[in-house]
């Protein structure tokens, strides 16, 4: 009996390496109970397997017509049989929703019709910012429909969204409007999913609308307009462009398209960039470009002028932090704790959350050679929608503004005469914020500045 026990694998082994009775033993290759992977043959009389000998290798895979597993093999070599078990993995990752039972493959039909027929019925019957009520829509219709789980294979996915088949795993992957279903993994996994679904009723939505393509297309080409002023012959009119422009840049019309463009409840910002460049991906592409140098030349600004003042000017000038960002970031969150709109942003109209902006442009302030411009520069904040901060931008009033200030410091330091650049500068300040009264900017002989 001793000697029994202390035979090898009898005692403080997790790897029994038996099937099914028989004293077939698999090589060890790390997985559990050494069922997984190639194995070879110990025991012909353990296995049933046709014309296998001692010594060959085999290998097992899902019965696809019901419960067990099946044995493939025999092959004289290991590398033959390696070779036809990475073929076999290849192929039942991608029969994974029609290798199994008939039903499965069934199941994964019946949905992916569903939800063909629920946006090509109904999509056309919501708003480009009615989202969150189609997706509630399409899941109440989904229960009433009464598609059968199959086994283990649920027809909603992580409880989510319709399981419909997807690239990786089903023969039967669904594309809807250019959007193909991927299965994500990872801890964002149901968000990811879900996005499929969302990304799928943007593009139907445009699909369904050349009218709204069209306008997207237009906003994008003036946005893309290279409006940068040098005092050259081929510098762009922009009082023209605006005309030119003007049906798009009509609040009624740019609103649908900053939507899509920029708001967050239409996704991130890869997701949003997905939907456009299926039809716009020229445009779209530059316009990312234009407003990621805009992004870097603005971080570089804000550097400059952090590192202009010591940190007990950033702390006067930033209610006690030294990151301009920082300062920004908690005042734009405070004006939205006093203009509470997180339902407008729930109802997806995110264009309207307000932002906080400095009245003096950060390439303004960068020129600034008084410490104390610069401090007072900084406090002087303004709090406006998203929707107005960027429509300001793109009808070009920051960059008249920086223009004519650049023109009246260049006058001031070489003592020309400025006022009527002066005025022209709140004339302009006016039209862009009529809630101010009077002049708003003044010189300051003392100091030798313009003020706020």
């Amino acid at each position: 009996m001793k000697a029994y026990l202390l035979k090898p694998k009898r005692l403080f082994t997790s790897k029994q390496n038996r099937i099914g009775g028989g004293t077939i033993e698999g090589e060890d290759l790390g997985t559990r109970a050494g069922f997984a992977g190639v194995k070879q043959v110990k025991s012909v009389m353990a296995i049933n397997l046709e014309g296998a000998e001692k010594g060959d290798y085999y290998f097992q895979y899902r019965n696809p017509d019901g419960e067990g597993k099946l044995n493939a093999g025999p092959f004289k070599t290991k590398e033959e049989a390696q070779a036809a078990y990475d073929r076999r993995q290849e192929e039942a990752r991608k029969l994974k929703g029609t290798g199994r039972p008939k039903k499965v493959a069934e199941q994964t039909q019946a949905i992916n019709r569903f939800i063909t027929n629920f946006y090509n019925e109904n999509i056309d019957k919501y708003g480009i910012r009615d989202y969150n009520k189609f997706e509630k829509d399409l899941l109440e219709a989904y229960k009433k429909a009464d598609i059968p789980d199959v086994g283990g294979n649920r027809g909603l996915y992580l409880r989510n969204m319709p399981h419909v088949g997807t690239r990786e795993y089903s023969n039967f992957p669904l594309t809807l409007f250019g959007t193909e279903a991927r299965n994500p993994s990872g801890k964002s996994a149901e968000n990811d999913f879900k996005n499929f679904f969302k990304k799928s009723f943007f593009a139907g939505k445009l699909q369904n609308n050349p009218e709204l393509v069209q306008n997207i297309k237009r906003y994008l080409d003036y946005y893309n307009v290279d409006k940068k002023y040098r005092g050259l012959d081929t510098d762009v009119d922009r009082t023209a462009l605006k005309k030119e422009y003007a049906d798009v840049l009509d609040p009624n019309v740019s609103s649908d398209v900053l939507y899509l463009l920029e708001s967050d409840e239409v996704g991130t910002g890869k997701l949003r960039a997905n939907i456009i460049k299926q039809f716009l991906p020229e445009e779209h592409a530059a316009y990312i470009k234009k407003k990621d140098q805009s992004g870097l030349q603005y971080k570089e600004l804000m550097n400059r002028v952090e590192n202009d003042l010591t940190t007990e000017q950033l702390k006067q000038a930033l209610n006690g932090e030294t990151s301009i960002k920082k300062f920004m970031d908690k005042q734009t969150a405070l004006l939205n704790e006093i203009f509470d709109t997180s339902e407008l942003k729930k109802a997806g109209y995110s264009e309207l959350i307000f932002n906080a902006d400095h009245l003096e442009g950060m390439s303004e302030i960068v020129r600034m050679n008084n410490p104390e411009d610069k401090i007072r520069a900084l406090k002087n904040l303004i709090g406006t929608t998203s929707q107005r901060n960027f429509e300001l931008g793109m009808k070009g009033f920051s960059a008249k503004r920086k223009n004519i200030m650049t023109d009246i410091i260049s006058k001031i330091e070489t003592g020309a005469d400025f006022k009527s650049d002066l005025a022209e500068l709140n004339k302009i300040t006016k039209t862009a914020y009529p809630e101010f009264k009077g002049d708003l900017y003044k010189y300051n002989p003392a100091t030798k500045s313009i003020e706020v």
